[in-house]
């Protein structure tokens, strides 16, 4: 995983936080598609996904896959790199491991769905913290055109939803990325991300990196919904590792719970405050 450290926070504001001798601890009290493994997760109260299998096409998708090298053929080409194998491959995703799971999506305008909208939600348990944060990593690769839409919202118990990562087509940027077997592959109109209220907008790659948000609200449930229309089956959006992060109420630990560091959670604590987001990368 890359671990340099891009954030945006004014140091006066970061030394002020850092001299706060009470600063709670995040812990990581939920997950999905941890580490890219299909079947971890913690604190997933439900899924739910109505496009899961469900286009007459196996190139169209809209949900969880898991890569499985050489022989990935329950996977749309369009998601994964086949590069490294000895296979003639200029699109697709850059798996971190021959089996990793994630969250895939392509082409999800065809015969099966004309109208190409795709909706997947995941409901967290949340209820015995506060000061909530996401860990996401992501990875794209595509010609996008700004009529495909990606985003990823976010919402506590009942409340309407709101935005949790913004993306757009870049239509005035080329980037060039990079294949498992090293060939360069140079494409206009890539994915940037965001958060909703940050200017700052990083160029998603085919290499998945991990995007964090915070989370202001508290409550019971905390929801996260997938929309897409995506109209192309050599455009790759993918997501996985999905971590929750809060702070404790009770004065108790809470066993099977493991601990953010503290640095992270001052980090947290100050992009609460501007309402901007950060990115780990290589």
């Amino acid at each position: 995983m890359k671990k340099t450290y891009i954030k945006e926070t004014p140091v006066l504001l970061l030394v002020a936080l850092l001299s706060l001798s009470t600063a709670a601890k995040a812990e990581l009290i939920g997950y999905d598609l941890y580490s890219g493994n299909l079947n971890s997760n913690l604190g997933l109260t439900y899924y739910q996904n109505d496009a899961q299998g469900a286009y007459a096409s196996s190139q169209d998708g809209f949900g969880k896959y898991q890569s499985a090298g050489a022989n990935s053929s329950a996977v749309p080409d369009g998601l994964v790199d086949m590069s490294g194998w000895g296979l003639l491959d200029n699109y697709g995703l850059v798996m971190p491991t021959e089996n990793y799971a994630f969250f895939g999506i392509t082409d999800t305008v065809n015969s099966s769905n004309p109208a190409g909208n795709s909706t997947a939600e995941w409901g967290f348990d949340i209820g015995n913290f506060s000061n909530l944060s996401i860990d996401i990593d992501f990875a794209a690769m595509g010609d996008f055109e700004s009529s495909d839409t990606y985003s990823l919202s976010y919402a506590v118990d009942d409340s309407l939803f709101s935005p949790l990562f913004v993306f757009t087509t870049e239509g005035s940027l080329s980037l060039n990325y990079t294949m498992v077997n090293g060939n360069q592959r140079m494409l206009n109109d890539p994915l940037s991300i965001r958060g909703p209220n940050s200017p700052f907008r990083f160029n998603l790659t085919n290499e998945f990196t991990q995007y964090s948000a915070n989370i202001g609200e508290q409550g019971q449930t905390l929801r996260l919904r997938m929309d897409a229309r995506a109209d192309g089956g050599t455009e790759a959006f993918g997501f996985s590792n999905i971590r929750i992060n809060g702070t404790a109420l009770a004065d108790e630990p809470i066993t099977g719970i493991s601990e953010v560091s503290e640095p992270g959670t001052l980090a947290i604590m100050s992009l609460s405050l501007l309402g901007l987001f950060r990115r780990y990368s290589a």
